[in-house]
């Protein structure tokens, strides 16, 4: 008898304590939200073209809309042109101040980055070719192409897939979107998932990221 006392406070404390339940609680505090197009056409426009896939994740047809929604990198002010939209070719040059020069190859990082697995991310291209690096604006308004750090590869979505399981935890280039509930400001649906800050802002990793990519 005193032992079976003792099996059911042990299991007792064990529930009262978080136990097995425990995984339920973190769930439903990250619980996934999957939107309709209705609800986006509020943020992008109904004149737009994209749809919603089935994990909640925001499709444009276009790059080029896609970038022009996102505004990161801004194509009125030269910071990213299409060279080619079949097959995807992006030129991706973000403006920089004079005092920023020493950072030159981490923006052309991130911005290589960006458009390799936004494009992937939010579009259905299987391949596209970027060239990037960033370009010095001068207090005179004179723009200094920073060609030395210049990045440019031709990259599939299976590779950028096997690269993004190799730095982070993610199993699918979904994951880098922001699809759950959450009290950090990410856009659900389109904003960058944590696997995405672990990507774009791995200062330690990031060389090598993307020398995996454009590994032959």
């Amino acid at each position: 008898m005193k032992k079976w006392l003792l099996i059911l406070l042990s299991a007792f404390a064990i529930t009262a304590c978080g136990g097995e339940d425990a995984p339920e609680i973190e769930a439903a505090q990250s619980a996934k939200i999957v939107k309709t197009k209705q609800d986006f056409e509020i943020i992008f426009g109904k004149d737009t073209d994209f749809t919603v896939n089935n994990q909640g994740v925001v499709i444009f047809a276009k790059a080029r809309d896609m970038f022009s929604n996102f505004n990161d990198y801004r194509e009125d002010e030269g910071e990213v042109k299409f060279l080619s939209e079949v097959p995807l070719s992006i030129l991706i040059t973000k403006n920089l101040d004079e005092n920023e020069k020493e950072l030159a190859r981490n923006y052309a990082e991130m911005s290589f980055l960006y458009a390799v697995y936004r494009t992937f991310m939010n579009t259905l291209e299987n391949e596209v070719t970027v060239d990037a690096y960033p370009v010095i604006v001068t207090a005179k308004g004179k723009k200094l192409p920073q060609k030395q750090v210049e990045i440019k590869a031709t990259i599939n979505r299976e590779k950028a897939l096997d690269v993004l399981k190799k730095y982070t935890k993610a199993n699918a280039i979904s994951d880098l979107v922001q699809t759950e509930e959450n009290k950090e400001y990410r856009s659900i649906g389109y904003g960058g998932s944590k696997f995405w800050d672990e990507l774009i802002y791995n200062e330690k990793e990031r060389s090598n990221i993307v020398s995996d990519l454009i590994k032959e």
